[in-house]
């Protein structure tokens, strides 16, 4: 079997004040029973994004798949408006720094090619957010989504990047 890219959206998940978004108690539940039914023989390194939900995810995985993990920090989600106060110092016309969708795009790719180089090209995961995982998959199909089709891609949920051939193999399974 050829290399691989197991792509992974975390879970439902709901805000918690104080500590931002997290897993709901159905997303632990779901992702528990999504990672008991998946096959992850191949995969030798399971990284995740900064995210607590992508947190949570990789450990529930890892417990139940005895896969190792590790945080990176260019899985992280596109970067917002969110304001803080060194952002807004740092930028002179004083609106806070936003990432567009050319640079998170580009930025999960490299990302992707650099874990695949450091595991000597065999099969990794990665779990990161809605937003630069919808980049992602729609330049991998080489089409934009559209909001109703990337909201009908259950959570949590997994597709998978052949390496060889930079094609999905496996894809979303949509509701």
């Amino acid at each position: 079997m050829g290399n691989k890219i197991y792509v992974i959206r975390p879970g439902p998940v709901q805000r918690v004040a104080d500590q931002g978004w997290s897993l709901s108690p159905a997303g632990v539940e779901l992702t528990r029973e999504f990672a008991r039914q998946e096959q992850w023989g191949e995969m030798e390194r399971l990284y995740h994004g900064p995210e607590r939900p992508a947190r949570q995810t990789a450990r529930i995985i890892s417990q139940v798949a005895s896969i190792p993990t590790e945080s990176n920090d260019n899985l992280r989600d596109i970067e917002d408006w969110t304001a803080s106060a060194a952002g807004i110092a740092a930028n002179s016309s004083g609106a806070p720094p936003r990432e567009d969708s050319a640079g998170a795009l580009g930025r999960i790719t490299l990302c992707l090619n650099e874990l695949l180089s450091l595991n000597g090209g065999r099969s990794i995961g990665v779990i990161s957010h809605g937003r630069i995982l919808a980049l992602l998959y729609g330049e991998i199909l080489g089409r934009r989504l559209s909001l109703l089709e990337w909201l009908s891609v259950p959570v949590p949920a997994l597709f998978v990047i052949d390496v060889s051939s930079w094609l999905v193999e496996r894809d979303f399974k949509y509701q």
